[in-house]
């Protein structure tokens, strides 16, 4: 996802994604919203996230947003993916903010649909 892109745009091609992300389709959809979600928020090379930054709020929303449509993913069965369980799992799990004056995580925040209340 190029940052130069108003975030709406990203923002809609991320829920586009989504609606890629199937068996028949191999799952395309899926590999590119994670794909775009490591090069964005991610150290280089590795599954740990970058320490959150709130000062931009067009890539806040798009680090909301890319969660969102992963955990929207669903097989054949309705059911979610390993894949996409295990990557959301993965982010939750390495989401450091212990250096950030604000502790909040965007995959954990109170307005994010991925958390059921």
């Amino acid at each position: 996802m190029d940052r130069r892109y108003f975030h709406g745009i990203r923002t809609t091609a991320a829920l586009a994604l989504q609606k890629h992300a199937t068996q028949q389709l191999d799952w395309v959809g899926l590999h590119h919203l994670e794909k775009a979600f490591q090069e964005l928020f991610c150290f280089p090379g590795s599954p740990m996230l970058r320490p959150n930054d709130f000062s931009d709020r067009a890539t806040y929303l798009i680090q909301c947003i890319i969660p969102q449509a992963i955990a929207k993913v669903r097989d054949n069965g309705n059911t979610s993916p390993i894949r996409a369980r295990m990557f959301l799992m993965e982010k939750l799990r390495f989401n450091d903010n212990s250096n950030n004056e604000v502790r909040m995580c965007p995959l954990t925040s109170a307005n994010n649909p991925l958390i059921e209340r």
